[in-house]
């Protein structure tokens, strides 16, 4: 569990960084006047589909986690909420796939600063506080991993690449980005069970 854990937190930095660049991308664009290129949609994809992984790995732990004994506090409940709207607002740009370059560029940006100002408020309200936590919980003895615990990483691995790439082709197809993320990972998973 504690692999789960630090895994979250490091993929946490992960959408922090995705998430500075494709604001200095959209913000370049919208005061240069550029076009919404492939590498503004490809950020901003990106940190739309790493906010789908950092949901489902934080739900994956806030279930498990609090069913070996920890429970479900205030805190975890507050953190869980902000972090679900926090996913629902990073995939707004889809919505405005069609609008003219300006208003993308603006709205994408709205909606990624947004999304990044809920995460911050989301992963201060848990203690202790978590931004002081580079990689995991510090100072605690890591235990090796059991075989579940392998087999149920690498199941998730492998669903999270089948995601981002049907997340990928679907987009590519004109249809949101989302929808294949989530149709992959679910068929990641069924592919591993049969």
């Amino acid at each position: 569990m504690l692999f789960l854990l630090t895994l979250h937190s490091i993929i946490r930095w992960l959408v922090i960084l995705v998430a500075i660049a494709a604001v200095i991308k959209l913000a370049i664009g919208l005061l240069q006047k550029q076009e919404y290129d492939k590498l503004t949609g490809g950020l901003v994809s990106a940190f739309s589909g790493l906010m789908d992984t950092q949901l489902l790995l934080g739900l994956i732990f806030f279930l498990w986690n609090g069913m070996a004994g920890a429970g479900y506090p205030r805190q975890r409940w507050e953190h869980l909420l902000i972090m679900l709207v926090a996913a629902v607002v990073a995939h707004l740009p889809s919505i405005w796939k069609k609008a003219e370059t300006q208003k993308r560029l603006r709205n994408s940006l709205a909606a990624v600063l947004g999304a990044l100002l809920l995460v911050l408020v989301g992963v201060s309200l848990l203690q202790p506080n978590r931004w002081l936590v580079i990689f995991g919980i510090g100072g605690i003895s890591v235990e090796p991993l059991s075989v579940y615990e392998i087999i149920f990483i690498s199941a998730f691995i492998h669903s999270v690449i089948f995601a981002f790439i049907c997340g990928s082709v679907s987009s590519s197809k004109g249809r949101f980005y989302g929808e294949g993320f989530a149709l992959g990972f679910f068929l990641g998973i069924i592919g591993l069970l049969t």
